[in-house]
């Protein structure tokens, strides 16, 4: 996992339960990956609640089965016949209460925006009924809400952070749910909800969902952080837009309309954020020209050594035409198998061509951090050659860049007004 994230950032680690049964929820923006990165944080062999549709075939049963998980069914499972989750919640409640830990996703369903859709009541309904099951061995089961908080889904080398919120006492709601079990078990969820809307980048609606992306990418572009300094600018920046967006809709309004129509221009002559920061004098040019010679070189080798493994892999994922969630998945399990085959490929053509045992290694050696330098000089071309044609446009037409120009700069000023005060 560490592998495949640039960085990977966990928060409040010590809030992670040792020894007692506990409960792990998060959000579930990628699929599969969500639950290993959660069970990454805890000390003990995680076990998930994973739904039925995962146990398809002979294959999909054995390998969930065996790796640790519990099968839940949904309507969405079942096609109108009863759902049949007794054995299930029994075997959840025993697990607990003997010390295990146990994942779940309470949103139900994967989704890659940045929102926490409506939590379902499963959650608190296993922990309320594992007290209730089990009350000479539990006084109490800890529910830990957890934030995982992706820069970009689906792409290697990007970051992560993972932020651990504080534990929810099931002991506290045990006493009404005694008297009122549905009030008890809706309280619960609602406390699961808002932590996990507190822990992550929550945008309710669209509008807001699009303005803050547009800002995003203008606050990256103008200084770049860390990964952890930028999930906090970021969630300073969600805070601020939805406080302007119900306080002050029209000024909101506003913000959202320039920020429609500079990402429109853009986009309608090709052209990103990150170019219009540049510098449109000689000597950048210059610097630029020796800078695209250098990625075009690295580029050709990174092609040359591992191209074909990287296409292939990218090939299969789109053809598969999977839900943007398992993009992730789909090529950290197709790489575990052709990358050895790719090694064996790399190995054998060597040898054919008489070349020495060290540069054998050497070439092997380096087919892991190709695959890092072709994405990173793909996108440095890309860049390098919209700065190319930026300083043509602007050069040919300088109202456009004008134009352009006052746009950010309205722009920027404005965001930076939202998240000084």
């Amino acid at each position: 996992m560490n592998l495949y994230f640039k960085e990977r950032i966990i928060t409040s680690k010590e809030k992670i339960i040792e020894k007692e049964g506990h409960i792990l929820v998060s959000n579930h923006p990628n699929t599969l990956f969500d639950p290993l990165n959660v069970a990454h944080t805890s000390p003990k062999i995680v076990h998930f609640l994973a739904n039925a549709g995962l146990f398809k075939g002979k294959i999909a049963n054995w390998f969930f089965s065996t790796f640790y998980c519990i099968k839940i069914e949904r309507p969405e499972d079942v096609k109108g016949r009863t759902i049949r989750n007794d054995d299930a919640f029994q075997r959840s409640y025993d697990f607990l209460a003997n010390g295990g830990a146990l994942y779940i996703a309470p949103e139900g369903s994967s989704w890659v925006e940045k929102n926490i859709s409506k939590v379902k009541t499963g959650t608190a309904r296993i922990a309320l009924n594992t007290l209730n099951s089990h009350p000479n061995k539990m006084e109490d089961l800890k529910i830990i809400p957890i934030g995982l908080n992706y820069n970009k889904i689906g792409s290697f080398r990007e970051n992560l952070i993972i932020n651990i919120g504080e534990p929810i006492s099931t002991a506290e709601y045990y006493d009404g749910f005694k008297q009122n079990s549905v009030q008890s078990i809706r309280s619960l969820t609602q406390q699961i909800e808002s932590q996990l809307q507190q822990l992550t980048i929550h945008l309710p609606n669209s509008p807001l969902d699009n303005l803050f992306h547009w800002c995003e990418i203008i606050l990256t572009n103008e200084k770049k952080l860390k990964a952890l300094a930028t999930f906090q600018r970021n969630k300073k920046l969600e805070t601020a837009l939805a406080t302007l967006q119900n306080a002050h809709p029209k000024e909101w309004e506003q913000l959202n309309l320039t920020a429609n129509k500079y990402f429109t221009l853009l986009s309608k002559h090709n052209l990103t954020d990150e170019v219009i920061n540049f510098n449109l004098n000689f000597l950048f040019f210059i610097k630029k020209l020796c800078s695209t010679i250098f990625w075009a070189l690295l580029f050709i080798f990174c092609n040359i050594l591992v191209g074909p493994l990287v296409y292939i892999l990218l090939l299969i994922t789109k053809k598969a035409k999977l839900y943007e969630g398992y993009n992730s998945t789909a090529h950290v399990l197709l790489s575990l198998f052709l990358l050895p085959l790719w090694m064996a490929i790399i190995s054998s053509i060597f040898s054919i061509l008489q070349i020495s045992t060290i540069y054998t290694i050497i070439g092997i050696s380096l087919i892991f951090p190709a695959m890092i330098w072709l994405k990173l000089s793909l996108k440095k071309l890309s860049l390098n050659g919209r700065y190319f044609f930026y300083r043509h446009l602007c050069h040919k037409n300088t109202d456009f860049c004008t134009n352009i120009l006052t746009h950010r700069s309205t722009l920027s000023i404005k965001i930076n007004e939202l998240l000084s005060h």
